[in-house]
């Protein structure tokens, strides 16, 4: 299972146990970027997109 979260990060959770498989950085929170909609996994890839930043 794959989440954005708020602070523009993307977390992997294992499905059976839902502990941390990996984590990753997307764009900088601090910078006003968020993730608020869910990461689409398509041919082995994890796509999602940002919000903020005006």
């Amino acid at each position: 299972m794959f989440l954005g979260r708020l602070e523009a990060t993307i977390v992997a959770l294992n499905k059976d146990n839902g502990k941390v498989v990996w984590k990753t950085t997307v764009e900088n929170w601090q910078d006003g970027y968020s993730i608020t909609m869910a990461p689409q996994y398509v041919d082995a890839k994890v796509t999602v997109g940002v919000s903020g930043a005006e």
